[in-house]
């Protein structure tokens, strides 16, 4: 199972601490089961936003040559700007109350 989340404040609250406005996802509800691929609020240079999380990788293929679809939802800082999968990628914050696995 991959890593998961959740998230048990309210957007207003999250704006609040966060210096931003809720507008965007005010009405979204707390949640307390967050796979990757499903759809999240995020903090991006323009605010909170939903998003995906996660990504599927362009141009990836396996061993029968066949497009590999899994969702990328993490990588290492060391490697991140040489691997081809992340070009042309953005960057946002995921605000969550905790993480498990």
């Amino acid at each position: 199972m991959p890593g998961r989340v959740f998230l048990t404040d309210t957007p207003t609250d999250m704006a609040k601490a966060l210096g931003v406005e809720p507008d965007p996802v005010a009405d979204e509800p707390p949640r307390r089961n967050i796979e990757p691929g499903q759809e999240v609020v995020a903090l991006t240079a323009d605010g909170l936003t939903r998003m995906r999380w996660g990504m599927i990788p362009v141009g990836r293929v396996n061993a029968r040559g066949r497009p590999v679809m899994e969702t990328i939802i993490n990588a290492r800082s060391e490697t991140l700007f040489g691997k081809t999968a992340f070009d042309g990628t953005g960057r946002a914050v995921l605000p969550v109350n905790g993480w498990y696995e």
